[in-house]
């Protein structure tokens, strides 16, 4: 008889928030996960990496929420790989770092389920080096301490006499709620009124901000700024150094929201080296053939204006038990970056390419047709005439829910005309933020579809794009 197979878990330390400070063993862990339990810190984007058939389970602690207990999160990890699941547990930071992963680590071993722990950075140290503070320092100080000021019993207390004894650096994690004791304590014991104390708010991710104070200042700032959780504490006289050595909260696009689609990678990459926060919204992903298609290769010149058009006109050649090979005798011309891009990918280079879908080279030819997707219909029969298209696809479009996308979105980004159709389509209303845009195109397509607040680059290219981010940003703040 075949055994059942058992699944695994992966306990995976998040890191602290910053979507590129997870570790790349973490992420492989995550491409390849059936399930995957996460808490309420983990940065939402590290969920891109999972598989779309990955269940997600959330075990965070929501404010008046009911609470996941720790026994029911270790019952989920051994049923899901009871079950024959790869199990990825995401804990911010490391999971053995005051994330209760030792715990669960035991639990696996006495129910006899194989395991592996992903180390994690923590925001102990992240996030005193994202608000430029150097945890030692020559002469200032040469060792480090971090408490954990959440504790299990509320009785339960740390030792202060140990703690107020130590010279080094101080960190305290899950501080906020106790920084009045924390204060207290530390003055209680002969500590300098003048000790400089910084509160981090939410370390290494996009809307991290610093408070620097001393122990006299730093309970009124807080207050004033209304500061909230999660936070670290740092005591110490390394915390001066965070005036000259911040340079992540200086950022050009910090504490800027920019929604962009997803998959658009290298465009994400540059807005988050410059301190936005990205988020997405998603591809139309649904393509729906239309049932008046059918591929008909008597034309000189084959044109596609759209991937799905062209992924759509092979599998037809498919059916017939025809292939590429069939088309010698015609000429493949590619309308657009992104048509040209997927052709050459998958080794087909076409005989000609344009940047443009409505190209004045291919209407000097007299026998061409010209494949595309049913929203590119108008613009391409406006210009070369509805002879001359075969509309191959639609698409099935889900509306995207306003509140998740547009608030708190500083600026939508689209890189080209296909993100800007997909933009449309998914948007049930037009936003009132700006629309930033790089090439004409983009532009009257999003000007045709009502959007009135539209910012083009100076030139189409994604550096120039996020510059134009910049200037708007530097004007808006001005004002």
């Amino acid at each position: 008889m075949q055994k059942d197979f058992q699944g695994c878990v992966s306990l995976v330390g998040a890191g602290p928030g910053d979507l590129e400070l997870l570790t790349l063993k973490g992420r492989r862990c995550l491409e390849g996960a059936d399930v995957v339990v996460y808490d309420r810190l983990v940065n939402p984007a590290l969920l891109d990496y999972v598989p779309r058939s990955c269940r997600r389970i959330f075990v965070g602690k929501e404010v008046g929420q009911k609470t996941i207990s720790q026994e029911e999160i270790e019952g989920i990890l051994i049923q899901e790989a009871k079950a024959g699941k790869k199990v990825v547990r995401l804990k911010s930071g490391d999971p053995y770092i005051f994330g209760r992963g030792g715990e669960e680590a035991m639990r696996l071993k006495a129910e006899g389920i194989a395991f592996e722990v992903i180390p994690g950075l923590t925001s102990a140290m992240a996030g005193l080096t994202y608000s430029g503070i150097p945890m030692t320092y020559r002469d200032r100080a040469t060792s480090f301490h971090v408490f954990t000021a959440h504790l299990q019993d509320e009785e339960q207390a740390l030792n202060w006499e140990a703690i107020a004894a130590l010279k080094g650096t101080l960190v305290f994690l899950m501080g906020l709620g106790r920084l009045e004791t924390i204060v207290g304590e530390l003055v209680a014991r002969n500590y300098p009124l003048s000790t400089p104390v910084a509160v981090i708010e939410w370390a290494t991710h996009p809307q991290q901000r610093s408070l620097i104070g001393t122990l006299e200042t730093i309970l009124a700032l807080v207050k004033e700024a209304h500061y909230q959780t999660p936070c670290l504490i740092v005591v110490g006289d390394v915390v001066n150094f965070s005036q000259d050595l911040n340079t992540y909260e200086s950022l050009p696009l910090k504490g800027q929201s920019i929604l962009i689609q997803e998959g658009a990678s290298r465009l994400s990459e540059l807005l988050r080296s410059y301190g936005a926060q990205v988020r997405s919204f998603p591809r139309r992903k649904n393509m729906k053939k239309l049932p008046s298609f059918v591929s008909d290769s008597s034309s000189e010149i084959l044109a596609f204006a759209d991937v799905g058009s062209w992924q759509l006109f092979v599998e037809d050649l498919r059916q017939e038990a025809r292939d590429i090979r069939s088309l010698a005798e015609n000429k493949i011309w590619a309308l657009g970056h992104l048509v040209q891009s997927f052709m050459e990918e998958r080794g087909l280079y076409p005989d000609s390419q344009s940047p443009y879908l409505c190209d004045p080279q291919l209407v000097k030819n007299k026998d061409y047709q010209i494949y595309c997707s049913l929203d590119q219909q108008k613009e391409l029969a406006d210009y070369y005439g509805q002879e001359r298209l075969c509309v191959t696809h639609g698409w099935e479009v889900a509306p995207m829910d306003e509140d998740d996308y547009f608030s708190g979105s500083s600026a939508v980004c689209l890189q080209n005309s296909r993100a800007a159709r997909d933009f449309i389509g998914l948007a049930t209303a037009h936003c009132n933020i700006p629309v930033f845009v790089m090439g004409q195109r983009t532009r009257t397509l999003m000007e045709e579809a009502g959007y009135k607040n539209i910012v083009s680059s100076e030139r189409p290219d994604f550096q120039s794009l996020v510059e134009t981010l910049f200037v708007y940003s530097e004007e808006g703040s001005a004002k």
